[in-house]
């Protein structure tokens, strides 16, 4: 059994919590939002095996996501936007134009939240653009924001609500790579899509720079299947995205996304 620090303790209790609270109402609930590292400690939880779950953060590609646990009539596939109705939605998006014009970085916008009190997990990505970035955060600190985020630095910020509807996530950057490998095990995907031979991601797996899913690889052995996301310290990122027919020499065609 995973030994967890006292802080994932208490993320377990509260995704626990919210879990029980939507099973026991009827009603979904959702959870601040998490690290992919806390994401994967949650979803792994034998205590929430049985509770119906999905997450969301904001677009397909987030990294800080939240938890929208489901009565029991809610079917799983539902999407993210149609699981609270239009007044209870958790996320909110917020427009950032930056009208000093300087550029401002991720730390930028970011320090100037914590400098406001606001904690990491009221708030999720932070995406920047060419002088504006968008903010998705939990819809009960909009009004906060929108009256106290006037500015990150020495920049004045003007702040506007988006609809979900209105928002074009960005398209990840990187390129497909496409091979083959004799079974979908973990050291032979790993070894394809980061160009090293098995020895080498064996040794990484030794080391623990090999991440499945957000959660360190301990066995090369292990089955992965399409959507899965490896990530090796040093190398980048890549998502398996399918698996094809088998070669002339029984061999699986495989593609991968590999991040830039």
């Amino acid at each position: 059994m995973a030994t967890h620090t006292p802080d994932e303790k208490l993320l377990l209790k509260r995704a626990i919590d919210k879990a029980r609270q939507a099973d026991r109402n009827c009603y979904p609930t959702a959870t601040r939002f998490m690290t992919p590292e806390e994401a994967a400690i949650v979803a792994a939880a034998p205590e929430l095996y049985g509770y119906p779950f999905i997450t969301d953060g904001g677009y397909p590609d987030a990294e800080r996501r939240i938890f929208l646990f489901l009565p029991s009539y809610m079917p799983v596939d539902t999407p993210p936007e149609q699981v609270f109705p239009q007044e209870d939605q958790p996320l909110s998006f917020l427009r950032i134009e930056n009208t000093a014009g300087a550029p401002l970085t991720h730390r930028d916008y970011l320090g100037a939240l914590m400098a406001l009190g606001i904690s990491r997990d009221m708030t999720g990505d932070i995406l920047i653009e060419d002088g504006s970035a968008t903010l998705i955060c939990l819809r009960e600190i909009l009004p906060f924001l929108l009256q106290n985020f006037t500015k990150a630095g020495a920049c004045t910020l003007r702040l506007e609500e988006i609809q979900r509807a209105g928002f074009v996530p960005p398209q990840p950057q990187g390129k497909e790579l496409t091979g083959t490998v004799a079974a979908l095990r973990l050291d032979a995907l790993a070894a394809l899509a980061f160009r090293l031979s098995r020895e080498e991601i064996k040794r990484c797996i030794a080391h623990g720079t090999l991440s499945c899913n957000h959660r360190q690889a301990e066995k090369g052995d292990v089955l992965l299947q399409p959507g899965d996301l490896l990530s090796l310290r040093g190398h980048g990122r890549a998502r398996l995205l399918s698996v094809g027919g088998e070669s002339r020499k029984g061999r699986l065609f495989v593609t991968f996304f590999v991040y830039l």
